[in-house]
């Protein structure tokens, strides 16, 4: 049986794309079998943009998420494995899911709450954005 997981993970991509919003994926880079561009990692976690304008190939599948970028110039193929990813959400407004602290199911944020998640790195600067 296909895990919910992957199917909450294509949808919310679909509803966000549909939405116009600019989907983020919050990777933990540390997992097993996660690869992306080791530079672009920041305390152990990793922001993608995985627009359609952004990356090529995407592929939410029930056991990964996987697209072709370029980052700096230079050809990746990315993959997350789906228990590295942390969330999926709107850049432009944190709308989207969450995996929860305890790893156990997903937490859905859906802009109607003051208490809205933000899962972006605490990090100050820029937010990486992929180009094709």
């Amino acid at each position: 049986m296909a895990r919910l997981r992957t199917y909450l993970l294509k949808s919310t991509y679909d509803w966000l794309v549909d939405h116009h919003f600019t989907p983020y994926l919050l990777v933990d880079a540390e997992q097993e079998g996660v690869q992306v561009p080791s530079d672009y990692i920041d305390e152990g976690q990793i922001v993608l943009n995985i627009a359609p304008s952004a990356v090529q190939n995407i592929e939410i599948s029930e056991e990964f998420v996987h697209f072709d970028a370029s980052f700096g110039g230079q050809a990746w193929q990315i993959f997350v494995p789906l228990d590295a990813v942390l969330a999926l959400y709107a850049n432009e407004s944190s709308q989207g899911i969450y995996a929860r602290e305890d790893g156990f199911g997903m937490l859905v944020n859906e802009g109607e709450s003051e208490d809205e998640l933000d899962p972006a790195p605490k990090k100050k600067g820029p937010v990486l954005k992929l180009v094709k």
